[in-house]
């Protein structure tokens, strides 16, 4: 029996930290294919104006590469994701919640790792993101 194939195949890994349960998921993401997950449901919202935050990583070499991004919020870790990310592929993050934050690409094979502040006036944009591509070289600047 042939069964359909999916662009995403997760599995999860539990890691215990001093602010309690973190789940480290790793997930696989196809050539052109994009996995995307939301942290935070917005409750926490002040008013209409208040807006999200997009963190997105890019594959754009020839090569499939293991990427970890990791976001620590105000009150310690929100996210520990590991994606394995094929030619194209991309992992989009949305941030729900107005907080201070710091976002971690690190690309597993290599060591190539970038971290970006993602301050709580990001959210005060309309639109707001923090991006990184992994180069030919397996850089994520």
């Amino acid at each position: 029996m042939n069964l359909p194939q999916t662009n995403v195949v997760p599995t999860l890994t539990v890691h215990v930290h001093a602010h309690g349960l973190l789940r480290r998921r790793h997930r696989r993401v196809s050539a052109d294919a994009v996995a995307s997950r939301t942290l935070g449901d917005g409750s926490a919202d002040e008013g209409p104006e208040d807006t999200t935050h997009g963190v997105t990583l890019r594959n754009e070499s020839d090569r499939t590469w293991t990427a970890r991004l990791l976001v620590d919020g105000d009150a310690g870790p929100l996210f520990d994701g590991v994606y394995t990310v094929a030619p194209g592929g991309r992992v989009r993050l949305t941030l729900a919640e107005r907080g201070t934050n710091s976002v971690s690409f690190d690309v597993l094979e290599t060591g190539g790792t970038a971290t970006e502040a993602v301050p709580s006036s990001s959210f005060d944009c309309n639109e707001s993101s923090t991006r990184a591509t992994i180069d030919a070289e397996a850089n994520c600047p």
